[in-house]
């Protein structure tokens, strides 16, 4: 948190960060079992769950930190 928005209000967004962190892994067991039931099988499940976190991964590519953008 703090190399990508600096060390000012470190704590508060990373109290920002942290809380969809801890509701989707409060959820996470419940809409496991809901996308495998859904879709017939874990297997499918989890290739939804892998095609859904490599789009986000591919998301991130477009981001930079706080001390990339001080370099340019």
């Amino acid at each position: 948190v703090s190399d990508r928005w600096g060390t000012a209000r470190y704590g508060h967004l990373s109290a920002i960060l942290s809380a969809p962190i801890l509701l989707a892994s409060a959820i996470a067991p419940f809409a496991g079992a809901v996308l495998a039931t859904a879709t017939g099988s874990q297997r499918d499940a989890f290739l939804i769950l892998a095609a859904i976190a490599f789009a986000a991964s591919i998301g991130v590519w477009g981001t930079r930190t706080q001390v990339e953008q001080a370099a340019r």
